[in-house]
């Protein structure tokens, strides 16, 4: 049974009207914690979060990758497309026992993210590096594809 002070439509979310802005951020964090807390309910698949730049040479895409390793990654580049993959290593089994999770809201898990890009790459010259947690692609245009200067002839 729903507070009088819900308001309930098909497909819409219950909030309570009265908790105003304080009791929605709330309800957000409840949410939120019980996605993250490992009680059973499985959380969202983990997708990293990703900036894609452009400029007249090429594309650079960072990428947070925070906790992951060389070894742990995979990039690839076919045509049009950028595929990143990751799969963490299994933590190696320890004599003694680890202490239980309380809390965890740092996320790493399996993952893939393709990006398809409207001008051909120059796939020999794609550079990718790893630093503090940061994955940061250069992607350059093929010489076809970039942007050049036109000059005007004119009389």
């Amino acid at each position: 049974m729903l507070p009088r002070s819900c308001s309930v439509r098909p497909g819409v979310a219950a909030f309570p009207m009265s908790a105003g802005p304080a009791g929605l951020l709330k309800e957000f964090e409840n949410v939120f914690d019980s996605l993250m807390s490992g009680n059973g309910e499985a959380p969202a698949a983990f997708k990293p979060a990703v900036d894609v730049l452009g400029d007249e040479q090429g594309f650079t895409v960072v990428m947070d990758l925070p906790g992951y390793r060389l070894s742990e990654l995979d990039v690839t580049v076919h045509e049009k497309t950028l595929t990143v993959s990751g799969k963490p290593a299994e933590p190696a089994q320890a004599d003694t026992p680890s202490p239980a999770v309380l809390r965890q809201e740092r996320r790493r898990g399996e993952f893939t993210r393709s990006f398809r890009f409207a001008e051909d790459i120059d796939q020999a010259g794609v550079t990718a590096r790893l630093e503090h947690g940061v994955l940061t692609l250069r992607l350059p245009r093929t010489a076809a594809t970039a942007a050049r200067k036109v000059s005007i002839a004119g009389g």
